[in-house]
């Protein structure tokens, strides 16, 4: 549980909880930026799509790894092809919620990071009401059930209308 009040706490440093991850958004980079890399990736894929299709209907092989006809759009395609700079978070405890930031960056996490993954925050610095983060102070918690995998295509959808709100 997050101490009462955590929007106007200050200076103090949480004791182990386990909260649950309500929203992950890049806020060093702008959302106009990020919607350009978003239609970016939507242009990439749809032109390696049509490639393949095209050589696939005039007879021509697909089967040479090396060849660019073979783009898969993925998830991991996806997370590496998006800019990062500093993650927000809001997290939850189902009582109140409260954003952290990374002071670093944190190797478990992306804006791909599911909605609902429990996180592990141990001895974490809030300061005027936001959560400083570090590798070393919060843990991703492996998932309960195995996690949907997910249309890249949709990924691709979520992230618009999430960067589309912000703007």
């Amino acid at each position: 549980m997050l101490p009462p009040s955590i929007g106007t706490q200050h200076n103090i440093v949480l004791a182990p909880t386990t909260l649950q991850v309500k929203l992950v958004t890049d806020c060093g980079i702008g959302a106009f930026e990020m919607l350009e890399r978003i239609q970016q990736i939507k242009d990439e894929a749809e032109s390696k799509a049509y490639e393949k299709l095209r050589k696939t209907k005039a007879g021509g092989t697909t089967e040479d790894p090396a060849h660019s006809s073979n783009f898969v759009l993925t998830p991991q395609f996806i997370r590496d092809s998006l800019p990062r700079s500093m993650l927000q978070l809001t997290l939850t405890d189902g009582t109140q919620d409260v954003v952290a930031v990374e002071l670093e960056r944190l190797n478990s996490f992306s804006v791909l990071t599911p909605l609902g993954s429990k996180v592990l925050v141990k001895n974490a610095k809030l300061k005027r009401g936001v959560l400083h983060i570090r590798n070393e102070n919060i843990q991703l918690l492996p998932p309960s059930t195995p996690a949907p995998v997910l249309d890249p295509k949709e990924i691709l959808k979520y992230l618009e209308r999430l960067y589309q709100e912000i703007l």
